[in-house]
């Protein structure tokens, strides 16, 4: 029951994770208009991201694909690889960052100040 519940809250740890780092750079662009509230956020994301122990090509694989908006086939192209190669890269990435995310207490807060989980 329980490896049920960790593995459910890992998957929905991850769905959240992508769906904020889609939205990072908007996140970025209301800091600059002094969203004290927003910029907590992307201070925790930035947090969550820095302790979550991910290789170089994770980072540029999720940063290119969720930040920047690149096709994961257009970054395989650019990177000489294959697409399921990245998807490989970006799932794995997103398993870390979210178990980072549930380990520093992340989605429960985010859950608590901004309704989103």
């Amino acid at each position: 029951m329980l490896m049920d519940y960790n593995a459910k809250l890992q998957q929905k740890g991850e769905r959240t994770m992508s769906l904020l780092l889609r939205e990072y750079s908007l996140i970025s662009e209301a800091m600059i208009e002094k969203d004290g509230s927003l910029l907590d956020l992307l201070m925790s994301v930035d947090n969550v991201l820095k302790n979550s122990e991910l290789t170089d090509r994770q980072w540029l694989c999720i940063k290119k694909h969720y930040i920047l908006g690149i096709p994961q086939l257009e970054i395989a192209r650019r990177l000489n690889v294959s697409q399921p190669t990245i998807n490989e890269h970006i799932r794995e990435g997103l398993r870390k960052i979210s178990k980072q995310a549930i380990k520093e207490g992340f989605l429960g807060e985010l859950y608590r100040r901004y309704g989103i989980y």
